[in-house]
């Protein structure tokens, strides 16, 4: 049996002749504390009694140390990475079921957006007056707007749209919880037809950036992102894939042979308490994984 010291306690394991590590020989003037034992036998021809407890390397145990800890990190993080996107899977499938149960809306139309049915829910900002809009907004930029900020599920809404709520912010938690933490408003749409659309517009009340998920099965639905210079743009049409992008910049959505059902669940702020100001331009738009 060879006793080793050491100053770091360490996992070392028992080996054979078709063993696991080999240890070279070192002279060194450390000067160590008891911490484990190998048990052994021979191995590549040595006899490990008889090597002295100063002839195996201190650096030898840092390095199995260390290799252990970082292995040990990347392991965590496979499996926190795994169960993230599991948790995200899920919460897409439960909106994706109740985006499609979701009731054709009337009066659904605006000057912007044609859908099957298009709503928001959140803490919006309307002139004051207004029922409920009694904060006034904390931006210089939008003096003279009033903010709602009774909690939606106080508020005197359908059952169905409070849980779609809940579920929303379950979904923007497992991707910016910070973004969460503040107030937003959540647009959800449908579309299902050639004659839906989306024209050129910029979101001109948006505070900062806003995050967009597309659920369902279709083709030819394609966001177009234009740039500050209004030169260029970006186009964007992946299903179940969260985009960071800015609706201040001019976008719109073309629907040129559009086939399927397609969903939007748009998260925007209007007003944020912790947030006296408005935020950069973000550009490009960018998935998030």
């Amino acid at each position: 049996m060879l006793h080793i010291k050491s100053k770091i306690p360490i996992l070392l394991l028992k080996t054979s002749e078709t063993g696991m590590m080999a240890v070279l020989k070192h002279k060194s003037v450390y000067t160590p504390k008891p911490a484990a034992c190998i048990h052994t036998d021979k191995f590549m021809g040595m006899d490990f009694n008889s090597i002295s407890v100063h002839d195996l390397p201190p650096q030898l145990n840092k390095e199995r140390f260390y290799l252990f800890r970082n292995s040990l990190f990347k392991l965590s993080l496979i499996l926190f990475t795994s169960l993230i996107f599991v948790c995200r899977l899920k919460v897409i499938k439960d909106l994706e079921v109740m985006c499609g149960n979701i009731p054709t809306l009337e009066n659904n139309r605006s000057s912007t957006i044609t859908a099957d049915y298009c709503f928001s829910i959140g803490y919006t900002i309307n002139v004051k007056g207004k029922q409920g809009f009694e904060t006034p907004h904390n931006i210089p930029e939008r003096m003279g707007y009033y903010v709602c900020t009774k909690n939606p599920l106080e508020r005197s809404l359908p059952s169905w749209k409070k849980l779609l709520w809940v579920k929303a912010k379950e979904l923007l938690n497992l991707y910016d919880p910070v973004f969460a933490a503040g107030e937003y408003v959540v647009q959800f749409s449908r579309m299902s037809s050639p004659s839906h659309s989306c024209k050129m517009h910029k979101d001109k009340k948006d505070i900062g950036p806003q995050y967009i998920m597309y659920l369902g099965n279709y083709r030819n639905a394609i966001l177009q992102a234009y740039d500050e210079e209004e030169k260029s743009y970006q186009c964007f049409s992946k299903p179940y894939l969260m985009l960071k992008f800015d609706g201040r910049l001019k976008h719109r959505v073309l629907m040129e042979n559009f086939v399927g059902v397609r969903y939007a669940i748009i998260f925007y702020k209007l007003y944020d308490f912790r947030q006296p100001f408005l935020a950069p331009i973000f550009f490009p738009p960018q998935y998030l994984y």
